[in-house]
């Protein structure tokens, strides 16, 4: 019973907030500390502080400390279910509706997103590459290359970017 109460309490909080963020506040007081007593607001509080270390959205953060609380991991994923259901109803339906021309705008935002992620990847290449020697050039290019063609795990190459780093600075 007590998972079918999370699911909806939260599909609540899901379905009426609005803005998302510190909107989600006032619907989880109503929900889930007034309505259904299930935490005081000094464990709200403790709750609005760890959703704002976690990364993630307050409503999922919240979705899953209560969930948890109150009935372990399965109440968790169920408490965040609820949350997020209402979301991927709007967006399928959105999704499924969407006609061509959105689309073709899409595509277009697409692009223009690209092209800023380029151009914020070249200032960041300008004040961080050139500072050193020439050989962090040449491994960047590398790792270019390794990364586009042979499909190496990023994690590896990651620490191995760190390691040459490390080694050119003397």
């Amino acid at each position: 019973m007590i998972y079918i109460k999370l699911y909806l309490a939260f599909l609540n909080i899901g379905i009426f907030s609005f803005g998302g963020g510190y909107a989600t506040l006032p619907l989880i007081q109503k929900y889930i500390v007034e309505e259904n007593h299930w935490i005081t607001m000094d464990t709200m509080l403790d709750l609005i502080s760890i959703s704002q270390m976690t990364p993630g959205p307050i409503a999922i953060n919240s979705a899953s400390f209560v969930g948890n609380k109150l009935a372990g991991i399965l109440g968790s994923i169920i408490a965040t279910l609820g949350v997020i259901t209402p979301q991927i109803i709007i967006l399928s339906l959105f999704l499924y509706f969407l006609p061509s021309w959105v689309n073709k705008y899409l595509k277009g935002i697409n692009a223009a997103v690209v092209a800023l992620i380029l151009i914020a990847t070249i200032k960041l290449m300008k004040s961080s590459l050139f500072l050193y020697n020439n050989i962090v050039f040449y491994i960047l290019f590398l790792f270019i290359f390794v990364l586009y063609y042979k499909k190496i795990d990023i994690i590896k190459l990651i620490i191995l970017g760190g390691i040459v780093g490390f080694i050119t600075s003397f």
